[in-house]
């Protein structure tokens, strides 16, 4: 085999070894922005879902509360008072009074209950 067509053989396959290069960078940078559509895609998702529950709860009148007695649990109740009491039996409270303590005078202990975001 010559000189020159060892050389002509060499740039050749230099050149496919550069075609294979562009097709593996086109594929992940293709890939890349998939996976930005498909991210983005499930934030919008995730976003008006908040949007359209926080609506709902609106209408509704309520307000979602987590429950400190039930793991991962939330509670609707009416969005007419400031301060929300549970107990372990179920029991719930509602107050507008900053100063009110359930636990006073009470065989159940009752718990403030925090409002779910």
């Amino acid at each position: 085999m010559s000189v020159t067509s060892r050389i002509c053989s060499r740039i050749a396959w230099l050149g496919i070894q550069d075609a294979v290069d562009i097709s593996n960078v086109t594929r992940q940078n293709g890939e890349a922005v998939f996976q930005m559509y498909i991210d983005a895609y499930w934030k919008r998702q995730a976003s008006q879902d908040r949007v359209y529950r926080n609506f709902s709860n609106y209408i509704r009148g309520v307000t979602p509360y987590h429950s400190p007695f039930h793991k991962n649990a939330t509670v609707n109740l009416p969005n007419t008072h400031q301060y929300a009491w549970g107990s372990s039996t179920g029991g719930v409270i509602l107050s507008n009074n900053p100063n009110f303590d359930p636990n006073r005078n009470s065989s159940h202990s009752w718990q403030l209950l925090k409002e779910a975001k």
